[in-house]
């Protein structure tokens, strides 16, 4: 014997239906992330010396003619390096505002204010703040 029950019927409500929730992806449309990323990335293209490789490569092809199996092993070894640059690149990068919230210089630069006063009054009831920090927060902010 079959028997059919309805959700209300068996739990006695109906159940929501259940919040699938957005990625946690690496936001580019903060300034400070993409400088951040990119320069991680150059740093690493340049330690792996990619450039060269890729430009010497490059010039060892001859058009019209396919390529030999050192130059595709080349081919492919640069690409994994790159792939893995900027993999690395974004795993550094990934702390800095990956939640889904956009990036409003509205909500920025008066938080970057808050924070300046939050150092000050905090290094004024003896907490130990560095100097520095005071100096580079009173700069991104603009502060007199």
């Amino acid at each position: 014997m079959w028997m059919d029950l309805t959700c209300s019927c068996a739990l006695g409500h109906y159940p929501l239906t259940p919040h699938t929730f957005q990625a946690r992806r690496l936001r580019m449309d903060r300034p400070k992330t993409v400088k951040s990323y990119q320069d991680r990335h150059h740093l690493n293209v340049l330690q792996c010396s990619l450039l060269a490789r890729q430009f010497n490569l490059e010039c060892s092809l001859l058009p019209g003619v396919p390529l030999a199996e050192a130059q595709s092993l080349e081919a492919e070894c640069i690409n994994d390096l790159r792939t893995k640059s900027m993999l690395k690149a974004e795993s550094k990068c990934w702390h800095l505002f990956t939640g889904g919230v956009c990036f409003s210089l509205k909500v920025a630069e008066p938080l970057a204010v808050l924070i300046f006063w939050e150092l000050v009054i905090s290094r004024r009831k003896g907490v130990d703040v560095s100097s520095r920090k005071i100096k580079q927060q009173k700069k991104a902010t603009k502060v007199q």
